[in-house]
């Protein structure tokens, strides 16, 4: 049987200053699959719609993207922060509340880790080299790797049975608090690299990008799990 999943969209003015959505390829080609159909999700300002629209899909993935706005953890913008377009920002924020509410199994990458971690009571650093400058996050844009330690109670640890991984990284905000989630992966500088929602049937978010090295095991790992999740979802 045929599973839908839904990706949230990248949304942001064009150099024309025309409002667009977008999803880059790596996303759904990762999720290239016989028995998966990726629907892509733009924003929607009706949650009757919206909840419509869930209804179809058995799983959601949040998608990576530029920074979230600090006011939701309270914080002053620092100059080196980008902001997301309001519109795709608050979107999510409801698009998140509703997917929970329908116990939609839900992948998070990058910008959708930070966006879930915070909708949970967590916080970002706004700029990591100001903070926690021991490792390089790959901010500037370069390709770097670096170590994490999987929590032992964290699925992600069961899935890859073993005690730490290496991730590739390319990220200057990062998660130091993820609020009422498990921080199931961590960096040696105390950045959170992947978190998930203890007693949820699936909510895991990574701060790396699997989608594009689909080809190794921590990736294939973390895919196959959220579509055995959403074929569950779909067909219990």
């Amino acid at each position: 049987m045929t599973i839908n999943i839904a990706l949230s969209m990248n949304y942001h003015f064009s150099a024309d200053n025309i409002e667009r959505a977008y999803l880059d390829h790596t996303y759904f080609d990762w999720l290239a699959n016989d028995d998966v159909l990726c629907r892509a999700l733009f924003p929607v300002e009706d949650d009757n719609k919206l909840r419509q629209y869930l209804a179809t899909v058995s799983g959601l993935i949040f998608t990576g993207g530029l920074d979230l706005d600090p006011a939701l953890w309270h914080e002053p913008k620092h100059p080196a922060t980008t902001i997301v377009h309001q519109r795709r920002q608050n979107f999510e924020l409801r698009l998140l509340t509703a997917a929970m509410e329908m116990q939609l199994p839900i992948l998070g990458i990058c910008l959708g880790m930070q966006l879930i971690s915070v909708a949970h009571g967590g916080k970002l650093t706004q700029h990591i080299p100001d903070s926690h400058g021991q490792i390089d996050h790959g901010y500037n844009g370069n390709k770097t790797r670096h170590k994490v330690t999987l929590n032992q109670d964290s699925k992600l640890q069961t899935w890859l049975n073993t005690d730490s991984i290496e991730v590739p990284s390319a990220h200057h905000q990062g998660v130091i608090n993820c609020g009422r989630l498990l921080p199931a992966a961590i960096a040696d500088d105390g950045i959170i690299e992947a978190v998930e929602l203890p007693g949820y049937p699936f909510l895991t978010a990574v701060q790396w990008h699997p989608e594009k090295e689909p080809e190794l095991p921590l990736n294939r790992a973390i895919i196959n799990e959220f579509i055995k999740s959403a074929t569950l979802y779909s067909h219990p």
